[in-house]
């Protein structure tokens, strides 16, 4: 540090009974100690743990032994919970099969499974094999001689399959075969055309969670395609990536392999958060701690020296140095503040914790006790600090707005809590405070530059109204006239500059360089496992955004040819924390989830209730669920359904880092189509996207489309009349507009009317001016021409 010269700091690990385990870290600078902070030796462990764990008994802590295996068994004990390892049984299901017997007894692969496996992995000999291989026998072939394997993002699966492992003839439950494939968690079902409907019911293990059915139609030949389903014990939660909507296959691509693999390892870490195996892993780590605490622990005490040393009975005391104020705030972990975050769905104040470490900048809903936003702290561009309120700028200009300190308490103390989280930011992020301005125009009207759609100053007149206020080339328009630039489209933000009366905004400057403050994309975005990341969870802390851009044209079109969208309601929907309440529709967020496209948490078909051990449907028709939602649903439904499950696998892709789209998704639902804007609108449009509609009709009407075969939408005349009003509206802004028009030309007339009068009055005094002076100089009498 330039001020306080090197900084050590102190990690602290607790290591409990418990499967989470504590990590931390703090300064020197930060700690009360009676040693001098900042030198080699360090602090003494004792005002450390003192000053961090008050309520820990220090006396009772002996140190452990320095041997290799204390290292060894703490490194067991810290990467229990990870598993870059993962195997997957396979069972083979030909045509006219569905019982666990039957599958275990296909003694050879048939063509579909071949076909299926060459997709998946790589078939390997286990003789002499040096990477994972899942308890199979790698000396003798007593297990096979061959098997499957691959690698998926630092992952190493191998797959028990059926057929490779050893066939008994007189043995009709072939032990040696179930042997491996019953003791894996997540298991491989695959069907051949015309096998009969698959229920886990039958499957008599203890051990087996999770059950992929991959259904293969038209194998062996250029249309091969495959459907999937997944079925799970009832204390498994679900995971990602989305299953697609009834009916939808996969083709077989690289695509599909990276899909059924991410769901195996999210089958997988899923089932270890169930209640048996989170049992059985706080047992093998009090058995680890018990150990190392019974086996591997000395009689010396953590503070070595005496409680009667000679001299320190001789001296004083000495008393515990204070720790530098705010010395925290430059430390490399999370800092946490009590703040009430601003819902701008409910227009609320929710209590919340606000952390800031140096990679993230999470909320934290206590009540809930979840993760409600957090974005990198790269992505910070900006902070307004007024009192004890606060906003954090981040992304394109998205805010999200904080109140320090416990409602009802001291301004002050909010205040100067506010001022730490500006101190924190400023050493975590490359934002800056935020500056207002009001800004005046020049005897033209302007205001002396010019904007890009992302709201940066492209230029600036230099010694104009706008650079004596201070901006300059590079800044970033982050509020304009009271308003989000961030909701405002560039017509619009450029509008509201121009007719502003007064025109303020609220701006950060740019980098030293010159350069604007942008946005950096997170780094470390890869995820296997398709589930969501760290990241905003929750938009209703954000500043409400306009929505994408689109023709007004396509607007009107999709306005008039909207089918049904107002689907059955989901019988057990998912209550949203914050019910999102804006004032634009916006477009649809979804999460990933396992089987429920719409979010919510579904049972499969012939889910029994009264079943004691499992959350398993009796059968699954084809291999796959017959559908993926309940109650009925129209050519429409399946549409966004389907729509919405390309969302989802599109941002597992991205998350991934399977395949990246060029840009985000975005795409709005039918039932939340924004009007246009009616000040954009012109008749032109009307009649073109009138006569689109028209075009479409007729299509229908001779049987070439399939608009005509869909039922009539329910809300239609709703719709119409929406549209009407639109075009009231639009007729009544025309004739005001041309009312306005015949005024502004009765006004230019007149000034030109009185323009001419004054010109003739001052040509006429001009000559009474000559004749008076001709008159005082005795020049004679003028001459009245």
């Amino acid at each position: 540090h330039k001020e306080h010269g090197p900084q050590y700091q102190h990690r602290l690990i607790f290591r409990t009974s418990q499967l989470v385990t504590l990590r931390g870290s703090i300064l020197e600078d930060a700690t009360p100690t009676t040693a001098k902070p900042g030198t080699v030796r360090g602090l003494p462990l004792r005002d450390v743990l003192e000053y961090v764990v008050p309520e820990l008994n220090i006396h009772c802590l002996r140190l452990a032994f320095s041997t290799p295996k204390v290292t060894e068994q703490l490194l067991k004990l810290d990467e229990q919970g990870l598993c870059r390892r993962i195997k997957v049984g396979i069972l083979y299901c030909k045509a006219g099969q569905s019982s666990e017997e039957e599958m275990y007894n296909n003694e050879e692969a048939g063509p579909a499974l071949d076909e299926f496996l060459t997709l998946l992995g790589e078939k390997v000999s286990l003789k002499s094999f040096t990477k994972y291989a899942a308890q199979l026998d790698t000396k003798t072939d007593s297990t096979g001689t061959h098997s499957l394997y691959t690698t998926y993002q630092d992952y190493e699966i191998m797959f028990h399959v059926s057929t490779m492992l050893p066939y008994t003839p007189n043995n009709r439950q072939q032990l040696l075969r179930k042997r491996h494939i019953g003791n894996d968690i997540v298991t491989i079902i695959f069907q051949e055309p015309g096998a009969l409907p698959f229920t886990p019911q039958n499957i008599r293990s203890h051990f087996q969670h999770v059950f992929i059915i991959v259904r293969a139609h038209h194998p062996c030949t250029d249309s091969v395609s495959y459907s999937v389903a997944v079925t799970r014990s009832k204390d498994v939660p679900p995971f990602g990536p989305p299953l697609p909507p009834s009916g939808v296959t996969f083709r077989r691509s690289d695509l599909f392999r990276a899909f059924l693999l991410a769901k195996a390892i999210n089958a997988e870490n899923a089932a270890h958060k169930s209640h048996k195996f989170r049992t059985m892993a706080t047992r093998t780590r009090q058995e680890y701690l018990r150990d190392l605490a019974e086996n591997y622990v000395t009689n010396t005490p953590l503070d070595t020296a005496g409680k009667f040393n000679l001299i320190s009975l001789a001296s004083k005391k000495k008393e515990k140095c204070k720790a530098r104020p705010s010395a925290e705030l430059e430390s490399a972990g999370a800092v946490s503040w009590r703040v009430s975050a601003l819902d701008f769905g409910r227009g609320a104040e929710i209590p919340c914790v606000l952390g800031i470490s140096n990679e993230f900048v999470v909320l934290m809903d206590l009540g809930a006790k979840e993760v409600v936003f957090n974005c990198f702290t790269g992505d910070v561009i900006g902070w307004s600090a007024e009192g004890p309120a606060l906003r954090i700028y981040h992304g394109r200009g998205d805010l999200v707005s904080v109140r320090a300190g416990v409602p009802g308490a001291d301004g002050d103390r909010g205040a100067e809590e506010v001022r730490e989280i500006v101190q924190r930011l400023k050493v975590t992020t490359p934002g800056c405070a935020t500056v207002d301005m009001t800004l005046r125009r020049n005897g033209l009207g302007q205001l002396g530059f010019h904007v890009h759609p992302d709201g940066s100053v492209a230029e600036v007149e230099e010694y104009g109204f706008a650079w004596q206020a201070g901006l300059r080339r590079g800044s970033r328009l982050l509020e304009v006239c009271k308003v989000a630039a961030v909701a405002l489209s560039h017509e619009q933000m450029i509008d509201l500059l121009r007719t502003s009366v007064t025109v303020t905004v609220g701006i950060v400057p740019p980098h030293d360089d010159g350069t604007p403050r942008r946005w950096v994309r997170g780094w470390g975005q890869v995820n296997v496992f398709g589930q969501p990341r760290l990241r905003a969870s929750l938009r209703d802390l954000r500043s409400p955004r306009r929505l994408p851009k689109s023709s007004i044209e396509d607007d009107l079109k999709r306005l008039i040819l909207m089918d049904n969208s107002c689907p059955e309601p989901d019988p057990a929907p998912v209550r949203h924390k914050f019910p999102k309440i804006h004032p634009t529709p916006r477009p649809l967020q979804r999460t990933l989830s396992d089987e429920s496209l719409c979010g919510g948490r579904r049972d499969p078909p012939g889910f029994n209730p009264n079943s004691p051990s499992r959350d398993f449907p009796e059968t699954f028709p084809g291999g796959f669920p017959s559908s993926t939602l309940p109650g009925r649903r129209g050519p429409q439904d399946k549409k966004g359904e389907f729509r919405g499950f390309l969302e989802g696998l599109t941002e597992f892709l991205g998350i991934a880092g399977i395949w990246a789209p060029p840009g985000p998704v975005a795409r709005l639902d039918p039932g939340l189509i924004p009007l246009p804007d009616t000040a954009g609108l012109e008749w032109a449009t009307l009649v073109n996207a009138a006569k689109a509609y028209e075009g479409k009709a007729g299509e229908s009407q001779n049987g070439g489309g399939k608009i005509g075969s869909l039922p009539a939408p329910l809300d239609l005349p709703g719709k119409v009349s929406q549209l009407e009003a639109m075009l009231k509206q639009l007729h009544s802004d025309l004739e005001k507009e041309k009312q306005d028009k015949v005024f502004l030309q009765a006004e230019v007339a007149n000034l030109r009317q009185n323009n001419r009068r004054l010109q003739q009055e001052s040509s006429s005094a001009a000559r009474q001016l000559r004749r008076f002076a001709r008159i005082f100089s005795g020049a004679g009498a003028p001459d009245e021409s």
